[in-house]
């Protein structure tokens, strides 16, 4: 699925349980809140980094 977001309010629309951690960082909770994966998304390019992926408990230890 192809996803072109312009802004961080575009992201939230289609994402609502997304944590937008400053102007570029967000975390999305996956399989029910058990994992979360930190993206920084480059919203004028479309470009999408995923930095990490980790249990609710790793996340609790991240810093940002």
């Amino acid at each position: 699925m192809a996803a072109n977001w312009s802004n961080p309010h575009e992201l939230k629309v289609r994402y609502p349980k997304a944590s937008l951690v400053g102007r570029r960082d967000v975390v999305f909770n996956i399989r029910h809140n058990r994992y979360r994966l930190h993206a920084k998304v480059d919203y004028q390019s479309g470009a999408v980094i995923v930095m990490r992926v980790g249990t609710h408990a790793e996340y609790d230890r991240w810093t940002f």
